[in-house]
């Protein structure tokens, strides 16, 4: 991959960069700030052109494509970190108010540019190469998108000694967040790597008692876990994660085809969303408010590690965050260890009623 600060150069001078998506169906697009590069995006490109943004009319010579008029999303792929937002982010570095012109990269005989490919089309043209983590990583390197706005402190029944509370605020979208800390002897300071969960809010699973999913029980396991470790540590409590981000009213949606025989990964697609939407950048912030940079996280999901090591957190350990399985669940937590990598035993999904 090539660096920022030569994406956006290039971008400035009129050139067409590659941009790699690491998530959905992996395939490379090639980027332009402006019609200059145009050429480029219509020869070595494939299936329509999309235009973010900009205050600028569709490119003429677009050589009869359909063309795509995508809006500009506020707070771009800080917010939702998809190609069209990455693309967006880059154009208005590098062409302030210039539109970005996006096509799908393509080989030779028209095959599209996926995953390792994409070094290989990219090499071939001369072209710099950024993926969208490259783009989500340098904007929360150089910007600030939550603030703490209020702490206190919350008797517990899972403490002996109150939880230190914060409350943080999302810059972008407004959405409230909390962190709950427990310090070793309830004053002293973490250790040097405490125990962290990163919780995805579930309303149905923490407070409403749900038996769909094991959440719940993973918010109540971890608040214990972390008031009995010596170094300390902190549950963070993300709101807006509701069906791994798809909001609360779509995931009851979800529920009712996975009552048709659908699973929770097939749900989500049906709706026309992906398996997993969650981004972990406001979590990074709030760990790196609270003096956290290294850690040891509560989490069956690898995924989660790697996002966090991504963003620049060292997690010197993964601690699974197993919860027995019960009729109305082990098939969603069978889904997420074959579909979604969680680090989840077949064996352990068992029923305990099952022979």
């Amino acid at each position: 991959m090539s660096g920022w600060n030569e994406a956006v150069e290039r971008l400035r001078a009129g050139r067409a960069i590659a941009l790699a998506d690491e998530g959905r169906d992996g395939v490379a697009h090639l980027l332009a700030a402006g019609p200059e590069a145009l050429p480029v995006l219509l020869r070595e490109g494939r299936g329509p052109l999309t235009v973010v943004g900009g205050g600028e009319a569709v490119p003429p010579a677009t050589g009869g494509l359909d063309v795509l008029l995508h809006a500009p999303r506020a707070g771009g792929t800080l917010v939702l970190p998809t190609v069209e937002a990455a693309a967006q982010d880059l154009a208005a570095a590098a062409a302030p108010g210039r539109a970005a012109l996006l096509r799908a990269a393509a080989l030779p005989g028209g095959v599209l540019a996926r995953d390792g490919a994409v070094q290989d089309f990219a090499a071939r043209l001369g072209l710099a190469t950024l993926s969208i983590q490259d783009v989500v990583t340098q904007r929360l390197a150089t910007e600030t998108i939550v603030e703490e706005v209020a702490a206190a402190t919350l008797p517990s029944l899972y403490s002996d000694q109150p939880l230190a509370v914060h409350a943080f605020r999302g810059l972008l979208d407004g959405t409230e967040h909390l962190a709950l800390v427990r310090r070793p002897g309830g004053t002293g300071p973490l250790g040097p790597a405490p125990l962290v969960r990163l919780h995805s809010e579930c309303l149905t699973g923490d407070a409403l008692g749900s038996l769909r999913c094991d959440c719940g029980e993973q918010l109540r396991s971890a608040l214990k876990l972390i008031v009995e470790d010596p170094q300390g540590g902190a549950v963070v409590y993300l709101r807006g994660q509701e069906g791994r981000g798809i909001g609360l009213a779509n995931k009851i949606r979800a529920y009712a085809l996975q009552e048709r025989g659908l699973d929770t990964v097939e749900a989500n697609t049906e709706l026309g969303f992906p398996a997993d939407m969650r981004d972990y950048g406001v979590a990074v912030q709030i760990l790196k408010a609270l003096g956290i940079g290294r850690l040891r996280l509560l989490s069956n999901n690898p995924r989660k590690r790697a996002a966090l090591e991504r963003y620049g957190i060292a997690v010197a350990e993964r601690r699974g965050l197993r919860i027995g399985p019960n009729p109305h669940n082990a098939t969603y937590l069978e889904t997420k260890r074959l579909k979604l990598g969680h680090d989840l035993s077949a064996a352990g999904l068992k029923v305990a009623s099952e022979p």
